[in-house]
């Protein structure tokens, strides 16, 4: 299972993507942005995450593999953004394709019967291979665009959005979400609007003040209190 900052912080988050599509969100999220950790830092992390996941090293990973790795995870990264709205999505096809380059893919039977494309070779390019496999699949399944990557520029973690209308926006709104809103709450109290127009009722209140001191008004306020008083004083009808 995915474990994101805030799941480590004991927040519940999304769902982890579903099927072949997960080896591209756990790629993705080998960088904790938030936490400042990286699983891939080290040209031997590189081939410990590749084994564990059957992508087996051809010889021991040397520091290009890293750099492939961590700049096949940065095109993924935009591509969801680009998901999320806060990316160019041609831009981030444009990225992946030239870091990507060329990668095998083999037809193979699946157990259900059908035809399946699988990665070729071996290490960081049979990784490549099996990432763009699973997008494809994804698209034609039409669940790719749900694969996300959170806008916040210090979480940038990916999620999975299956609400309803595919309208997810942040990875929790519990975390992310309300930093947001509480970064637009700020920037409308300093552009004058959405707060509490205290500035302008306390002049109101001032000038409400000076005139009721005013000359006419304690004319006015003798005036009723005089008549006010007669009233008082006036003997009843027999």
């Amino acid at each position: 299972m995915v474990v994101s900052p805030t799941q480590a912080m004991g927040i519940e988050t999304r769902e982890d993507a579903p099927g072949s599509l997960r080896l591209v969100q756990e790629l993705v999220n080998t960088a904790d942005l938030e936490g400042g950790t990286d699983e891939l830092d080290s040209a031997e992390r590189v081939g410990l995450w590749l084994a564990v996941r059957g992508f087996q090293p051809a010889g021991p990973p040397v520091g290009a593999d890293r750099e492939r790795a961590v700049a096949l995870r940065e095109a993924l990264r935009q591509l969801l953004l680009a998901n999320n709205g806060a990316a160019s999505g041609v831009a981030a096809a444009t990225r992946l394709a030239a870091v990507a380059g060329a990668v095998q893919l083999v037809p193979a039977a699946s157990p259900a019967g059908s035809v399946e494309l699988r990665p070729a070779g071996r290490g960081v390019s049979a990784l490549t291979a099996a990432v763009l496999a699973a997008i494809h699949e994804a698209q034609a399944r039409g669940t790719w665009d749900r694969l996300k990557a959170c806008p916040a520029d210090t979480c940038r973690y990916a999620f999975y959005d299956s609400s309803r209308n595919r309208s997810g926006i942040w990875c929790t709104m519990r975390v992310c979400g309300s930093r947001a809103k509480a970064r637009t709450y700020q920037r409308r109290l300093r552009a004058g609007r959405g707060a509490p127009d205290r500035p302008a009722r306390r002049d109101r209140a001032q000038a409400q003040a000076q005139a009721d001191d005013s000359p006419a008004a304690n004319i006015v306020a003798a005036t009723s209190a005089c008549s006010t008083g007669s009233q008082r004083l006036r003997p009843p009808l027999p």
